[in-house]
């Protein structure tokens, strides 16, 4: 075999502080002596920090407002939904492709339907079947002959207070993708391999209040117990990691990164209730706590029961229907249903049932708000809730920035956001973990000069691989390579190739922002709801079944 020149292995969710201070090192005694040999940092997430989001954003360099994907589907005006994705021309794999090096992605969220690459591509979680979720479409076929067990996702939510069966579960799959990735290695030589591990991201949720001393929940008779289970789920993570660099060459540029990071989540936030008290938003008389109810009774057992019947509730309760609870005339701010970490305003002429004055009514409106979330306090604790609060322009620009809510907040750790619990500062209960604005990166192997890397961001990542390749970067793409000098950010330095497979001078030109400006145009439309907010690129339709089963898969994973 070939070994690849640029080798990334993604891990979802995983930093520093879990790393160093939560784990041992001879747990993940790869990733420690990787960490020795090269360069280490922190990585900047976006936000939202969802992990949609997230990845689309290493995917193609940009932020949440230029590529627009913040969730993993869209609901479409007639109410059905489709898988999220970023514009297959702006990824990293096609950019890599177009200039003639072989590339192979393997499990990243955000890539069905799978795209046509100079390569291969199996794309991960919320892919239908293991039918349609690869290209070439005969690399399927190959793939469940070879494996014929093979595992999409672990749904961590139906093994609620069960962490020892969860933890099983999430070791066998991990070990599988570390042995589906060394067969896909070994069938071709690549120019770029890529994978994405997403078992943490799993484990992380549940099990932080395990794992973390200081978490308000933790249980250290209970935590005891189960550390070595634990130790053994990230053991096998590391051997995974360990079985890819033996593929790899001291030529191979390695990259490790995660697209967030996490902290602890004792208490939910939960923004629609903290505006329906400030008076900013209104629910129907009596829908919020027949929302609350309903999903107090949605079990796992019941979720179980419940999938055999009908996958997906909100067709059958209105309650379950995003936004279904809302009085939308009498409301003026409202959270989003695809973006928990925002609050967008209920603006005349640009929301379909807005109720707030553009200009200074909407300017004045969103300092109150802002100003009420810096000074919102845990009643039981009087500890700050919030870390930072911004106003959307603040933080991006792009083709969808108006789609993004009109604030966007950051929580401190012991404080979630999302739909996990109905009501103000809830315990998270099952849910202990949720994601952090701060990941790592690792990077080692050719041009790279060991030491610390300072002030990266996820998005540095997809121009830093263009740079080693040598493939100008182009305008469209909001991230930098990550440079070694006392006048850059950063202190490693990627060495760009000299030989590359397509030795032309490539001339960024202007079809780039013409071909976005173009998608823009044509896909950015209202909804008839006004929580659904802008369109993203488009995808594969999907059958009733199979739209169903995403979303339920969704609530099992704890997204809806």
């Amino acid at each position: 075999m070939i070994p690849p020149r640029v080798l990334v292995i993604g891990i979802d969710g995983l930093n520093l502080d879990l790393i160093f201070r939560l784990l041992p090192a001879d747990t993940l005694p790869t990733l420690h002596s990787l960490m020795a040999k090269g360069a280490v940092g922190d990585l900047r997430s976006v936000f939202p920090t969802h992990s949609a989001a997230a990845w689309a954003s290493f995917i193609t360099g940009q932020t949440p407002a230029a590529h627009g994907i913040f969730d993993f589907t869209v609901r479409l005006p007639d109410g059905h939904y489709r898988h999220a994705k970023p514009d297959p021309t702006q990824t990293l794999w096609h950019r890599l492709g177009e200039q003639g090096f072989r590339v192979g992605i393997f499990n990243f969220p955000v890539t069905f339907p799978p795209d046509a690459v100079n390569g291969w591509l199996v794309s991960g979680m919320l892919s239908p079947d293991v039918q349609r979720f690869a290209y070439p479409p005969t690399l399927a076929d190959e793939i469940n002959h070879a494996f014929p067990d093979y595992q999409l996702d672990v749904e961590w939510l139906r093994y609620e207070n069960r962490p020892a069966d969860l933890l099983r579960a999430l070791t066998a799959m991990t070990r599988q993708r570390g042995e589906v990735a060394r067969y896909l290695l070994k069938r071709e030589p690549l120019d770029f391999f890529a994978i994405a591990f997403i078992a943490t991201d799993r484990a992380q949720h549940a099990l932080w209040r395990f794992l973390d001393a200081a978490h308000p929940f933790y249980d250290e008779k209970e935590a005891v117990a189960l550390l070595p289970a634990i130790h053994e789920f990230y053991r096998s993570l590391d051997t995974a990691i360990a079985s890819l660099m033996e593929m790899a060459s001291p030529e191979t540029l390695v990259i490790l990164l995660s697209d967030h990071g996490f902290q602890a989540a004792a208490w939910q936030f939960h923004a629609n209730d903290w505006l329906s008290k400030q008076g900013w938003l209104k629910f129907k008389p009596s829908a919020g706590k027949l929302e609350r109810w309903m999903r107090r009774l949605d079990t796992p057992r019941l979720r179980s029961l419940r999938k055999r019947l009908f996958t997906d509730i909100s067709r059958h309760v209105p309650a379950f229907t995003p936004g279904g609870t809302i009085d939308w005339p009498r409301t003026r701010a409202f959270c989003p249903w695809n973006f928990h970490q925002g609050i967008r305003i209920n603006v005349q002429g640009r929301d379909p049932y807005g109720v707030v004055g553009p200009g200074d009514e909407y300017e004045n409106l969103r300092e109150e708000i802002a100003i009420g979330l810096q000074q919102l306090r845990f009643p039981e604790r009087g500890e700050a809730v919030v870390a930072a609060v911004f106003r959307r322009e603040e933080l991006y620009e792009g083709p969808y920035l108006e789609a993004m809510p009109d604030i966007i907040f950051d929580l401190r750790p012991n404080f979630a956001p999302g739909i996990h619990r109905q009501t103000l500062f809830e315990a998270t209960g099952w849910v202990s973990g949720d994601h952090s604005s701060t990941g790592f990166v690792l990077l080692a192997g050719t041009g790279v000069s060991p030491g610390k890397i300072e002030a990266a961001r996820l998005i540095d990542l997809a121009p830093t691989v263009l740079h080693a390749f040598g493939i100008p970067i182009a305008s469209t793409i909001q991230g930098k390579p990550l440079r070694n000098s006392s006048s850059e950010r950063n202190s490693v330095t990627v060495v760009p190739s000299s030989s590359g497979r397509n030795s032309g001078t490539v001339v960024p030109s202007s079809s780039d922002i013409e071909r976005a400006a173009n998608h823009v145009r044509d896909t950015v439309k209202s909804a008839a709801l006004p929580f659904a907010i802008a369109e993203t690129p488009p995808s594969a339709e999907l059958s009733s079944q199979e739209e169903g089963q995403m979303l339920e898969r969704l609530r099992n994973l704890g997204y809806l």
